[in-house]
């Protein structure tokens, strides 16, 4: 309560015009110091490590290697630097916002308002085949499609020879490998997910195999990310016309560098809208929300599991944080939560998980999502790229 508190202090404090200003300078001299403060740690940090040997020893050969650059010291390095900068700048900022709001009031519970931007701009979510709703959605769908059909996507050898042989090929050969009887990451060695490959090969499997299957099925995941783009946007803005433009702004943008289903907005916008249904068991502890959160969790996993890993980690700090920005009577999660939590995230993992363990390919699943990142960590597919931080210890 005392956290929350000092939070709406600090938030009416600089809501201010005339305090906006300090607000940002005191974040600009935080950042500077942090940074002074990142550069001196790094400065007394290891310099040499021993990943040159260990990808020399595996037969990594990469414009990083060849150059006897560390890719470990440079991730090292930019974690480390990041968060120590962040962590700096962060402290000194919270302490100026705590030392200049303490003659604000807080405002009062009742006279703060309980909608969201999405209740204020009347999105009801049990009426979501309401004949307005599903009209708007078509619409969309028609926007989406005007503005991202490109034939040359579908029938061209798209943007460059490197796509086709390296981006859309490894997914190609994937598919390849499944439909004459291999087993995906025992037989055939993938970095992505199965729900990323697997559909490709049933679809590929009911119609025929060809590259024309491949695009329209990566076109189609395109699709899905900007749907899910539109929804996440009426929850957080205020104006039908400011929902339109932002998703205009995501369709202005979009242009499709290889047609493989990795590089298909899909990839981001599964974790991404996934916080939504989390935000929103927060706010009216129902259950429902708590479900799809689960789904969207395990879908991320399973399709791109870096991308899901990250939603992981911001369900923790919003379950986390969520007890602490909220009255005593309405904090916490209860364990109802994550029994529906887990029934959502299982409705995906759960025939996932069966299907490789029947494939005998759980094991090498969990292996080669793990290994992958070690390689590149070593340099695998990597060219020299110093960051400041690296400029700090030079």
């Amino acid at each position: 309560m005392i956290f929350k508190t000092q939070l709406d202090k600090i938030i009416i404090y600089n809501s201010h015009k005339e305090n906006q200003f300090k607000s940002i300078l005191v974040a600009l001299i935080g950042f500077t110091l942090g940074l002074l403060v990142s550069s001196i740690a790094i400065h007394y940090m290891p310099s040499s490590f021993s990943d040159i040997e260990k990808a020399k020893e595996l037969g990594i050969v990469s414009l990083s290697v060849l150059a006897g650059y560390s890719k470990s010291q440079e991730t090292i390095y930019y974690i480390a630097g990041f968060f120590i900068t962040l962590m700096v700048s962060l402290s000194i900022w919270t302490a100026w916002m705590v030392y200049s709001s303490k003659k604000c009031e807080p405002v009062k519970e009742e006279n703060l308002s309980p909608q969201s931007p999405a209740d204020l701009n009347r999105v009801n979510y049990g009426s979501s085949f309401s004949k307005a709703n599903l009209l708007s959605l078509f619409l969309v769908l028609i926007a989406i499609f005007i503005l991202t059909y490109n034939k040359n996507f579908f029938y061209s050898n798209w943007f460059n020879h490197y796509t086709f042989f390296s981006e859309e090929g490894q997914h190609l050969s994937y598919v390849n490998d499944i439909l004459h009887g291999k087993r995906l990451y025992k037989d055939t060695f993938a970095i992505y997910g199965p729900l990323m490959e697997y559909p490709l090969a049933l679809l590929m499997k009911i119609f025929t195999p060809s590259i024309l299957i491949s695009r329209i099925y990566t076109y189609s995941l395109d699709v899905i990310a900007f749907i899910l783009i539109y929804f996440l946007s009426r929850e957080i803005f205020l104006k039908r016309s400011t929902i339109i433009i932002n998703v205009l702004i995501f369709l202005s943008f979009y242009f499709p560098v290889f047609p493989a289903p990795n590089g298909s907005i899909l990839r981001i916008t599964l974790a991404l809208f996934g916080v939504l249904p989390l935000a929103r068991y927060i706010k009216t502890k129902k259950l429902f929300y708590a479900t799809v959160s689960g789904i969207f969790l395990s879908a991320s996993l399973f399709f791109s599991h870096e991308t899901g890993i990250c939603l992981a980690i911001s369900f923790f700090f919003m379950i986390l944080s969520s007890k602490f920005l909220q009255e005593p009577a309405k904090a916490g999660i209860e364990m109802n939560f994550f029994l529906n939590f887990i029934l959502g995230f299982s409705i995906i993992a759960l025939p996932v998980i069966l299907f490789l363990l029947h494939q005998g390919t759980f094991s090498y699943y969990l292996e080669a999502s793990i290994s992958y990142p070690e390689y590149v960590t070593l340099g695998f597919g990597g060219i020299p790229f110093p960051n400041l931080f690296i400029e700090f210890k030079n």
